[in-house]
């Protein structure tokens, strides 16, 4: 199966042989871009990839799968890409995208990065790792934004939607079983913790100097605004796990004139109004487990750009993110969000990939009804 990827910035070429064994990987091709020749390109027959998937016993949820009526045009195994049927459509892209020339300076470096984290060597398994999942439906969804309106816009547009939402949900999978570990000794009975965040802001005005002379009289008013949440975790003797939360949240204004004579003589004569609230919530689980599978997507926090961005500045942003409270920034939270999103495009990706790319698949994607918020 020949492999030919040509424009003027970038070169990708290989032969595939003309029979391969179930063991066998096909021969190295290369990729070369701007004259900078990369690591060689290897990618595991079809045969290879089935076996090795059923001896590793993978047994990850079926996704956002591509699935044609026939076994060998399956994109997805288990969920998981396979390195060789990406390849193929993204070769297919490459040369579309060429020979419309389209590649331009905005469409060069998003093509360029899907190009090279195709070129590494494959895993074992002939599938697409979690982490490459994550660079390639970013650089693809970058990608579309730098294309015209057009077929081949959307497709990848689509395309790198599809992979974020298979993305988010192998991640969360990944973290959750770390969270689990993690809050492993919370399941024994009588254990607990509890976590408190508290914020506040006050504000107020200066007093008017006083007219001919060295003390100051005037009006003021002073300003605070807090709120506070705290979570608490426990288990009884049953091994029911509890989750409770208070959120709560306070105001207080004051307001009224002041003299101040000297440093020792002054008078103060005004009034102050506090108002608060507070809110708890308590839910009950069987167990640890079925906490973090449910409320897993909210506890966890993951951003693909965290794999692009390698500078030091962007490392310390990140950084400071990944400590925020609430998971501000994460992708997780959006998990039943993107799914769908896999859902309502499955047929119109499947239609383009056919018609467009002469791609035939049937795409299969499965909302996940399951997450709570």
């Amino acid at each position: 199966m020949p492999i030919n990827i040509t424009n003027n910035l970038h070169t990708i070429t290989g032969t595939a042989g003309t029979s391969v064994t179930s063991h066998d990987a096909l021969p190295a091709s290369t990729l070369k871009i701007s004259g900078v020749l990369q690591k060689p390109l290897s990618l595991a027959s079809i045969q290879s990839t089935s076996s090795t998937l059923e001896q590793s016993g993978m047994q990850e949820q079926h996704l956002t799968g591509l699935t044609s009526s026939t076994l060998a045009s399956d994109l997805h195994a288990d969920g998981r890409l396979i390195t060789e049927k990406l390849a193929n459509i993204i070769n297919k892209l490459h040369e579309n995208i060429t020979s419309s020339n389209l590649v331009n300076t905005a469409t060069n470096k998003p093509l360029s990065s899907i190009l090279t984290i195709m070129g590494n060597p494959p895993q074992p398994t002939g599938i697409v790792s979690i982490d490459d999942t994550a660079k390639l439906s970013y650089q693809l969804e970058k990608l579309a934004k730098t294309l015209p309106k057009g077929d081949i816009k959307e497709i990848c547009s689509l395309l790198g939607q599809n992979m974020k939402s298979g993305w988010i949900t192998l991640k969360n999978q990944e973290l959750n079983a770390e969270k689990k570990q993690q809050l492993a000794p919370l399941g024994t009975p009588g254990a607990s913790e509890t976590l408190s965040l508290s914020v506040g802001v006050s504000s107020g005005v200066s007093l008017l100097p006083a007219l001919g002379g060295t003390g100051s009289v005037g009006p003021y008013a002073e300003l605070s605004v807090g709120g506070q949440r705290t979570t608490g975790l426990s288990a009884d003797d049953e091994t029911l796990f509890f989750k409770d939360s208070t959120t709560g949240s306070h105001v207080s204004v004051a307001a009224g004139a002041k003299v101040k004579l000297t440093d020792q003589i002054g008078a103060k004569l005004g009034a102050n109004a506090q108002f608060s609230h507070t809110n708890t919530q308590f839910k009950e689980y069987d167990s640890v487990e079925q906490y973090v599978d449910r409320k897993g997507h909210q506890l966890n926090r993951a951003n693909r750009r965290e794999y692009i961005d390698s500078s030091k500045n962007h490392k310390v942003e990140n950084f400071v993110k990944s400590h925020l409270p609430f998971n501000l920034g994460s992708e997780l939270k959006n998990i039943k969000y993107e799914r769908q999103q896999a859902v309502n495009s499955q047929h119109r990706l499947n239609d383009l990939l056919e018609t467009v790319l002469d791609i035939k698949t049937n795409v299969n994607a499965t909302p996940l009804k399951e997450v709570s918020h």
